[in-house]
């Protein structure tokens, strides 16, 4: 406390001994005429007064010294890099959200205009180097981290500038892999007499981490074969933990059990499963999402299975009426262990027969099957269209699905006339033109797709397979997008045979009926109606090629970069198409999803490419939705995860200690996270000119009232007790 004079201190002295002089004089006249319990209050309330009077002659004041606002710069740099992912903060929440808690701009209190309100703060991120950060900039935890490197280059700038470094607030959990070490630049911010004040985020306890892992990630079976998934859980924190394991096949979930690990326990698990359909299937397992878990990305782990079709397949033959193409099909496929066929065919309005491989004779049936289940056991169908009106919606839809989900083939034979949309859509040929030939017509036949394998054999030898003279043919007079001709005759544009992808699997339509009659021409044309046969059954059976190839299926991507969302798709005519509208839903493990536009590629056919940025570790889904020009729609489902990855990563520990150095080798303050409402004056340099506040004690109203409330109160007791 200090004294601003208006008077000498000779005058205020004897001022003062006058007053005292004055104040004892009044008080022994009192003391003959009052109590003494009344004597001693008073006269404290008289020298109260006299004393709040002679303070006001000192004019007594305090004074403040605060750094120049006008003259200097305080430094908040936020850590922005992929470490502050670590979910360990109270709550578990990511170090990430620990700072967007205390620097969110659009609250009323933060960081800022809170424990910060009287400094001229200058906010900025970094990682690996800084950038300015503004209200209503992102705040996105990415990258390496360096912030010994990034306090160097203030420094650095510092002697550029015409406002000075007067302090940093540095938010950090104290990782660092890039750069000048932290403490190194610690040492020169001592030297330049720059303190750095420490917010720690993060915590000391050890991250916790439930993992899972397939023991072989890369498995092949044939179609029926029982398959055996084996994986392990492994229990990373230093606590029981209670999780759920499920394992799913694609999107359907096959499995889920409920274990207990011990701390630090590894459990091997067995699931079974069967190999259904021919193809590629993902499988996955994860556990349960954890809060408390610190690596999100190691609760799922994939496995691929490849299914081989063995050398068997079962065809299914759905005839309107009992037919010779039928019995001869029979015996063709009979010369060829490969093929099992089936037939269900109709007999009369309410009767159909059903041969069964295996089975003696033929069963009578009243209705056709009715379960999806029925139809899905088969590699092809060969489809009677006349037949198609007797059935029900659920079978059309078994149809429909079997090749468009399960990868199965379907021939259709007969008109089409009356067909629903559902399986006039799935057809290479759109609409036909049934003619009969009076002379026999020779039959031209293109190797690929269907007759590779026969190249140079007997189907391609002369006498060629023929349509025999007077009978029904079906000709192809608007063929689909992606239909291609496999059987033409000679000379003519319109197919006998033609095939396409259709889904996942295959379709074709055959215009005649009659190629029964090769097989009683000649033991050449026995061996081309055989050849024949066996040829499209087995390519119908056996699947075409995919018609999307996912990269990103089953993969594990870094946070650290750009997802590539790449497909490449083959038209229906299985040559690249360049001309669908491709789209990619990706749905992130927080819930929320964006759809993404595939672009073709300018340079590669067929291939369209999009990317976007993850902003969460964990599981992610990708359904893309491939829509061609006639207006088939194909749909699929990847599955993959996104892993906190590289040496920003690798050890993700809390280093409070290190930051505490920091702070006191700079002559700066540490807090907690937690405690960032609480944070004090903040050290700055002491060379930064300072603005001296004086705060007067007699200046003020309040002084002013207390010296009314002592003359007021002593007043009050005089006139109670009776004098003037």
């Amino acid at each position: 406390m200090q004294f601003d004079l208006t008077f000498s201190w000779a005058w205020i002295g004897l001022a003062t001994v006058v007053a005292s002089l004055g104040l004892g004089w009044s008080l022994l006249r009192l003391r003959g005429w009052i109590p003494k319990k009344h004597f001693i209050p008073l006269g404290l309330l008289r020298g109260s007064a006299l004393l709040f009077l002679v303070l006001a002659l000192l004019n007594p004041y305090t004074e403040r010294k605060e750094p120049d606002p006008s003259a200097f710069e305080l430094v908040v740099l936020a850590d922005s890099s992929g470490s502050m992912e670590t979910p360990d903060t109270r709550g578990y929440k990511t170090r990430a959200d620990a700072v967007e808690d205390m620097i969110r701009f659009g609250e009323e209190t933060n960081l800022f205009t809170g424990p910060l309100a009287a400094y001229p703060v200058n906010p900025l991120l970094f990682n690996e180097e800084a950038v300015p950060w503004r209200p209503g900039g992102s705040y996105r935890a990415a990258g390496m981290s360096a912030p010994g490197e990034t306090l160097a280059t203030l420094l650095k700038r510092d002697q550029l500038r015409a406002n000075s470094l007067g302090g940093v607030v540095l938010i950090s959990d104290g990782n660092e892999n890039s750069g000048i070490q932290l403490i190194q630049t610690a040492k020169q911010f001592r030297n330049a007499e720059i303190p750095i004040s420490v917010i720690g985020v993060g915590e000391n306890t050890p991250p916790g981490d439930v993992e899972v892992r397939f023991s072989n990630s890369e498995l092949e079976a044939e179609v029926g074969d029982a398959v055996t998934l084996s994986g392990q859980v492994t229990n990373r924190f230093n606590f029981p933990k209670s999780v759920t394991v499920q394992l799913y096949r694609g999107g359907h979930l096959l499995e889920e059990r409920e274990i207990n690990l011990a701390p630090g326990e590894t459990r091997g698990m067995e699931f079974q499963d069967e190999a259904e359909f021919a193809g590629v299937q993902t499988y996955r397992m994860r556990v349960g999402p954890l809060a408390e878990d610190t690596n999100p990305a190691s609760d799922v782990d994939f496995a691929t299975l490849v299914i081989r079709n063995p050398e068997e397949y079962e065809i299914l033959f759905l005839g309107s009426q009992l037919h010779w193409e039928f019995r001869f099909l029979r015996q063709a496929l009979r010369e060829d262990p490969r093929f099992k066929l089936d037939s269900l065919i109709r007999t009369g309005p309410t009767s159909y027969l059903q041969r069964l491989t295996g089975e003696e004779g033929m069963t009578p049936l009243s209705e056709i099957p009715q379960e999806p289940s029925f139809y899905h056991r088969y590699e092809a169908v060969i489809l009677d269209t006349r037949l198609v009106p007797l059935l029900s919606g659920q079978v059309v839809q078994a149809l429909h699905n079997m090749v468009t989900r399960r990868g199965a083939g379907m021939l259709g034979v007969g008109p089409l006339n009356d067909l629903p949309e559902s399986l006039a859509s799935m057809l290479p040929v759109k609409t036909v033109e049934s003619i009969i030939y009076r002379d026999k017509r020779f039959l031209e036949l293109e190797v690929d797709p269907v007759f590779a394998s026969g190249r140079g054999g007997v189907l391609f030898q002369n006498p060629r397979p023929y349509l025999p003279e007077n009978t029904p043919v079906y000709l192809g007079t608007d063929k689909s997008r992606g239909g291609r001709t496999s059987a033409r005759t000679l000379g003519k544009e319109h197919p006998i045979l033609a095939v396409q992808a259709y889904g996942a699997g295959s379709t074709a339509y055959l215009g005649t009926e009659n190629t029964w009659r090769w097989h009683m021409e000649s033991e050449r044309g026995q061996a081309q109606h055989a050849r024949f046969w066996q040829h499209l059954l087995f390519w119908l059976a056996s699947g075409g090629k995919e018609r999307m190839d996912m990269p990103l299926q089953g993969s594990v991507q870094s946070l650290e970069s750009e997802v590539d969302l790449d497909l490449k798709v083959r038209a229906q005519d299985f040559g690249p198409e360049s001309e669908a509208r491709v789209t990619a839903r990706v749905e992130q493990p927080s819930g929320e999803s964006a759809e993404i536009l595939l672009n073709p590629s300018l340079t590669l056919p067929g291939i369209y490419q999009g990317d976007f940025t993850p902003g969460l570790s964990g599981e992610y889904q990708v359904r893309y939705a491939v829509e061609y020009e006639d207006g088939e729609l194909l749909e699929q489902d990847a599955f993959f995860a996104v892993s906190p990855t590289g040496p920003e990563l690798a050890d993700t520990e809390f280093r409070e200690s290190l930051l505490r150095d920091v702070a006191r080798l700079t002559g700066g303050s540490y807090a907690s996270y937690r405690d960032w409402k609480k944070l004090g004056e903040v050290p700055v340099a002491d060379h930064i000119p300072v603005v001296v506040h004086r705060y007067y004690w007699a200046r003020g109203w309040p002084y002013f009232l207390v010296l009314a409330l002592f003359i007021l109160s002593e007043w009050y007791r005089r006139r109670m007790l009776g004098l003037k």
